[in-house]
């Protein structure tokens, strides 16, 4: 491997995945909100992440969750975005993807 390094070996069944939505924030600016590469994530998700239409998918997540940071003038944080999709039901970032 490249410098000693062995690649990594996956042994399990290959199931269906979501993206946290905390994964497209940043604990140290509560108005940052990143997607693709930038995401938080280990080695292991970016796996499964690094391909363009997990890519695009997080974007499109990160672009309307910014519009509902935005909403009425008032700036809300990302926390508070995360914070409102924490209950069983759709949460309002869900509802405006559900539109697309």
């Amino acid at each position: 491997g490249m410098q000693g390094c062995r690649p990594m070996e996956w042994a399990g069944d290959l199931r269906p995945y979501y993206l946290p939505l905390r994964a497209l924030t940043n604990r140290d600016v509560s108005n940052l909100l990143v997607a693709g590469k930038t995401m938080a994530q280990t080695n292991a998700a970016n796996a499964g992440t690094r391909l363009h239409p997990v890519e695009w998918a997080s974007g499109t997540a990160a672009g309307i969750m910014a519009a509902l940071m935005l909403r009425g003038g008032e700036l809300l944080s990302a926390a508070d975005v995360v914070e409102s999709c924490l209950g069983d039901d759709l949460c309002p970032l869900q509802k405006e993807i559900q539109k697309m």
